[in-house]
């Protein structure tokens, strides 16, 4: 039995040919004494290819909605969506063609405006839904209640999720 090892490791990611992405990793333990007095290290690498985006993880996009309580007999306004990416992402360059509420319904056209909503030094952009649009998402189910509703969409080449609770009354 060998006592554990610190591992170094390396991953770089190219896009190639726009939707294929070739991953190649390089790994290699840095050198250890095993039970036998011997020096023993151990080096492997591996390349992968995937296919479609880069997605940026859950949790590490911020969104907030206003109004947080929607009624369903309120058909006028509209439905606000404050998005905040990870430190060092830069809100900009989110392509707002490709936002979604829960992959469905597109933002009003010409809604978009960068702001910092909740104040907290990071730039957010904030779009517009009619209610009218994403009503039917909540139509049939039990009022009230609260639902998890989620914003997508791509910045650069990564595609990105994140999601808010919001409160729904008939």
């Amino acid at each position: 039995m060998y006592p554990a090892a610190a591992i170094m490791k390396t991953a770089v990611r190219w896009m190639v040919l726009g939707s294929f992405w070739l991953t190649a990793c390089a790994a290699e333990d840095v050198p250890s004494t095993g039970e036998d007095g011997q020096s023993h290290t151990k080096a492997h690498s591996t390349v992968a290819w995937s296919e479609g985006p880069m997605t940026m993880g859950e949790g590490a996009i911020s969104v907030e909605f206003d109004p947080s309580v929607l009624s369903l007999r309120d058909t006028q306004g509209v439905l606000r969506a404050f998005i905040e990416l990870p430190w060092g992402e830069d809100v900009t360059e989110i392509d707002v063609s490709t936002i979604r509420l829960n992959g469905t319904v597109a933002p009003i056209a010409g809604s978009e405006q960068i702001g910092n909503h909740d104040q907290d030094d990071r730039k957010d952009l904030s779009v517009a839904f009619e209610k009218s649009h994403y009503h039917d998402l909540f139509r049939g189910t039990r009022m009230p209640g609260d639902f998890e509703v989620e914003v997508t969409g791509e910045v650069r080449e990564f595609v990105f999720k994140g999601s808010a609770r919001v409160r729904v009354t008939e």
